[in-house]
């Protein structure tokens, strides 16, 4: 939740810069739209992984068993992989909208499904076969299924198998950002 949240939400700055003229003095500075919204992905992922590393400090000091060899290694990667797709969600919603208020109205109906079918309460095989079904095309359940691989590991899908589409699908939100956010109106 804390990669997610976060994450999803750097598309309201966007919105927030266009409404108050703050991002049409970035778009006539020389760069291009691309590196804004490296920038902003940048920056989001920083914020989120920050996040994320601060609960599970928290975790360990409170005598959460971990396993450690993976936490240094896999962790990040896979932190840093779930919030470039959230970050593309975003982008993608922010850059179709054209006020706050419906930016999060917006992002409540997407980021609430996305996290409950991810199933971070429960395991992805405890949930009844439908909603399973489902869960398999929500991107924050591969997120999700592979910190809990590289945490308590434990996982119901494959690690390679969670990569593949975190590393797939934070390409593709992450392009179609990019794009309909250099198409959008400033």
């Amino acid at each position: 939740m804390l990669i997610l949240f976060p994450s999803v939400f750097i598309g309201l700055s966007i919105l927030w810069d266009r409404q108050f003229g703050f991002l049409q003095e970035v778009l006539v500075a020389p760069v291009s739209r691309l590196s804004i919204v490296i920038r902003t992905t940048l920056g989001g992922a920083t914020i989120a992984m920050i996040q994320g590393f601060i609960v599970l400090f928290i975790a360990l000091i409170l005598g959460i068993n971990v396993n450690m060899s993976l936490l240094l290694i896999l962790v990040p990667i896979f932190m840093l992989l779930s919030s470039f797709v959230a970050i593309g969600i975003g982008l993608i919603i922010a850059s179709k909208m054209q006020s706050i208020e419906g930016f999060q109205f917006i992002v409540s109906l997407f980021i609430f499904p996305l996290l409950f079918l991810a199933s971070p309460f429960s395991l992805l095989g405890s949930l009844p076969p439908v909603l399973r079904a489902v869960a398999f095309i929500d991107p924050m359940a591969y997120g999700i299924d592979s910190l809990r691989a590289s945490l308590i590991g434990f996982s119901y899908f494959p690690i390679y198998i969670s990569l593949t589409v975190l590393v797939a699908l934070s390409a593709i939100t992450m392009a179609l950002g990019s794009y309909f956010f250099s198409r959008s109106e400033v």
